[in-house]
């Protein structure tokens, strides 16, 4: 199960690219409550731990913060719990927004990430969190591995994805 608050459009994809590439870090907050709301609506009762898709090394330097883990630690905190580094990002691969066909989306999200050590995930109930998500496919491989690690369940959020249906 996935939800996800914003079509990937107009002022939507505007705020998301400042908060990624634009150093505007304090986006997440303002981005956080509408991500809260969706959540409540759509996954609240699922889960009992937050997550989130970490960004790798060098793009957390370069930008010096990860937007998602910003995300995460203020949906957490709408729970009154604390928001979990529990992945690692094993490599630099280019990013999603570079690459168009789904399996080529898949593929190069395969081998990216690992469970951290001394993760604590068995038997708990994950919401997994990510900016964005078109295809899937990062937050797949994610549970997957959350699910690998002993988690019981994982239940994805995301800000944005996808685009509305043409209008005729």
């Amino acid at each position: 199960t996935c939800a996800v608050t914003f079509y990937y459009e107009d002022m939507v994809r505007s705020g998301i690219r400042a908060l990624k590439f634009s150093g505007r870090s304090a986006r997440a907050r303002v981005f956080s409550p509408y991500l809260v709301q969706t959540i409540a609506e759509e996954l609240g009762g699922e889960f009992d731990a937050v997550t989130y898709v970490p960004i790798s090394a060098q793009r957390r330097f370069r930008r010096g913060y990860d937007q998602t883990q910003l995300l995460a630690k203020h949906v957490a905190a709408a729970w009154g719990i604390t928001a979990e580094q529990t992945l690692r990002k094993t490599r630099n691969n280019p990013p999603q927004s570079l690459i168009r066909t789904l399996r080529e989306r898949q593929e190069n999200v395969q081998n990216v990430y690992a469970l951290r050590e001394r993760a604590d995930i068995a038997q708990r109930r994950f919401l997994l969190i990510d900016d964005i998500t078109t295809s899937g496919s990062t937050l797949i491989v994610c549970a997957d591995l959350l699910l690998a690690g002993g988690a019981s369940s994982v239940v994805c959020a995301a800000l944005a994805g996808g685009h509305p249906e043409e209008k005729p």
